[in-house]
């Protein structure tokens, strides 16, 4: 919703699309409502997705949060082709990179995980990314801005709920600053992320054009960056 407030006080063109998983029943529906009447009431163009992922989930099975994020971006694509919109914008916030961050350490990620999400990629755009959760409250409460809460953020059977309601608060108790240090890690891992993309591109494109990797290409480097290099090389 400050997103929203946002861009029509920066006088943009946009629409708003919206997916009910109905995973929490009424409330679901009257999320979806809610944002409907918001976009109606300010003449936004609104698009509305409702599925039952808990079927779907029965029937094929699959992590909850990962079919939900496939699905919501097909559908953000989908539009974004039909109404040749330049950007699919998202309202990620910095603490969202930090919970982002240690999800990824979790699962032993690489840099492409821990380098965490950029302000633009493949048509993706994250303009609050440099916003806490807190300056987000605040200029919602400034502008008076009506807004609803996902009850199930507060259900710590999720990793990341977990992460931000209890482990989060604990490690900035013992680390004043951990949360800016993460962000300025992640600004070196993303620069060295995009350096060793830039050199892969470039690789593979003289590979595929000789038809051959010379080893001298590999020499000089050093075996971890070389295990970087191929993950991201593809010569077929």
């Amino acid at each position: 919703m400050v997103m929203l407030h946002w861009f029509q006080e920066k006088g943009l063109s946009f629409s708003v699309a919206h997916v009910n998983y109905q995973l929490r029943e009424q409330e679901s529906d009257e999320d979806a409502l809610f944002v409907e009447r918001i976009c109606e009431a300010n003449n936004i163009p609104f698009y509305l997705k409702t599925i039952d992922l808990s079927s779907i989930l029965k029937d094929k099975g699959g992590n909850l949060q990962d079919l939900a994020r496939a699905i919501r971006y097909t559908y953000f694509r989908e539009i974004q082709g039909s109404i040749d919109a330049k950007y699919v914008v998202t309202a990620h916030h910095k603490d969202d990179q930090i919970e982002t961050f240690f999800l990824h350490l979790f699962r032993q990620s690489g840099l492409a995980g821990l380098s965490g999400m950029a302000i633009c990629e493949q048509g993706i755009l994250r303009p609050f990314l440099s916003c806490s959760k807190e300056d987000i409250l605040t200029y919602a409460k400034e502008k008076q801005l009506a807004w609803r809460e996902d009850s199930s953020n507060s259900n710590p059977h999720y990793l990341r709920n977990k992460l931000r309601i209890e482990w989060l608060p604990l490690l900035v108790e013992q680390q004043a600053n951990l949360k800016e240090d993460i962000i300025y890690l992640q600004g070196i891992l993303r620069k060295n992320f995009e350096e060793y993309q830039t050199q892969a591109v470039a690789l593979s494109s003289q590979w595929k054009t000789q038809r051959y990797i010379p080893l001298s290409d590999l020499q000089h480097r050093s075996e971890e960056h070389t295990s970087e290099l191929q993950s991201r090389v593809d010569i077929s």
